[in-house]
């Protein structure tokens, strides 16, 4: 299968990124804006959305490692070609492999299981309900790793995140850093593990100050 242009996809099919490839104003679609969008700002307009937002937090935060193994509740994504095709120009590609040129069936782009967010109900974050500080919400990475190749188009997923680590570090600017990393596993209908999003979220204990 052809590599996709852009990001640059390891023999391990993982990918790691800080920023995304394209600025907003280049998009063209929601999916793709909500796709380029940091994973705590997906949340939160996620959580907006479907009108059960979490508490909003105004205090200085306290790490909370409790939330370490916290899951949210599975859910299903089916992956559809002309979706696939639609956020394959969205983010300006060219790589027929999104169009279904090799075999007729679109192999799904690296980054395209952020659009998962459009089918997770409230319930599926493990973050739901916890108290954060949106105003002070960074997103930290988003990396992408996959067992073999991308899934294509007629794949049935599920899929199931949870909190994989809570920890802090010394920050300059906007003093302390609480770091959160959330891991969404995603399975074939065998059980079989397709992939995996690793997204961190990183809030701060005050507001950033100029340099």
């Amino acid at each position: 299968m052809p590599l996709p242009r852009g990001p640059r996809v390891t023999d391990r099919w993982t990918w790691s990124c800080q920023r995304p490839a394209l600025a907003p104003r280049q998009l063209r679609s929601t999916e793709a804006r909500w796709a380029m969008m940091g994973p705590a700002r997906r949340h939160g307009a996620a959580l907006a959305h479907w009108s059960t937002p979490s508490p909003t937090r105004t205090e200085e935060h306290t790490l909370d490692t409790s939330l370490e193994g916290r899951r949210g509740q599975p859910f299903t994504m089916v992956l559809e070609a002309g979706k696939i095709r639609e956020f394959a120009r969205a983010t300006k590609s060219s790589n027929p492999a999104y169009d279904g040129g090799i075999d007729g069936e679109p192999v799904s782009p690296v980054t395209f299981l952020m659009a998962s967010a459009f089918w997770q109900g409230p319930g599926a974050s493990p973050l739901s309900g916890v108290e954060l500080n949106w105003e002070r919400i960074l997103h930290g990475e988003q990396e992408f790793r996959f067992v073999g190749p991308p899934p294509k188009a007629g794949a049935v997923l599920t899929g199931q995140s949870y909190i994989d680590k809570v920890y802090e570090k010394a920050g300059k600017r906007g003093g302390t850093m609480a770091f959160t990393e959330q891991v969404t596993e995603f399975r074939d209908q065998s059980g079989a593990l397709v992939a995996e999003l690793r997204s961190t979220m990183i809030e701060t204990s005050k507001a950033t100050t100029e340099s």
